[in-house]
């Protein structure tokens, strides 16, 4: 299912597992590697996810739903809210199927669900759908932190 997933883009995804449970987070991290993606950041909560993601650029954000602090919803809106992260391919991971929730979730702008307990085929197929948001997303972020140099370099030369 990973096939159009070449091994540079896997290299060069960074993906941030959010999970209150430490078990769950090494649950996650494990597939991702059996899959191939190892750049791996880990965050115990929505809030400490919330402060990596405004220092550092994520391909994708993998995230329990109940966590202390902020939960998966509320981060899943801070990061829509947020020019910088607004295409930022997020997959809510949950054992609550209640329908209106779901409709919360998707109306929050989700870019996924996988449903607790998971398999790794069940988070291969999310990966697989999510493969043209990702190299989207990454292609945007590369785009902005070039044009964000450019005009740093032509401001210099021009105060020169």
């Amino acid at each position: 299912m990973l096939e159009n997933y070449t091994s540079a883009l896997k290299k060069e995804m960074k993906v941030l597992v959010v999970d209150d449970v430490v078990y769950m987070r090494a649950i996650i991290i494990d597939m991702l590697s059996r899959l191939g993606i190892t750049n791996i950041t880990e965050a115990v909560d929505g809030e400490q996810a919330h402060e990596l993601i405004k220092q550092n650029s994520y391909s994708m954000v993998l995230c329990d739903w109940h966590m202390p602090k902020l939960n998966g919803i509320s981060l899943l809106r801070m990061i829509r809210f947020s020019y910088d992260t607004k295409t930022l391919p997020f997959i809510m991971i949950t054992s609550n199927q209640k329908l209106d929730d779901v409709k919360e979730c998707i109306a929050s702008g989700v870019s996924g669900f996988l449903l607790k307990p998971f398999e790794l085929d069940s988070l291969e197929k999310q990966l697989g759908d999510l493969h043209d948001d990702v190299v989207l997303h990454h292609h945007t972020i590369n785009a902005l932190n070039s044009d964000v140099v450019n005009a740093l370099e032509a401001q210099t030369h021009s105060e020169s």
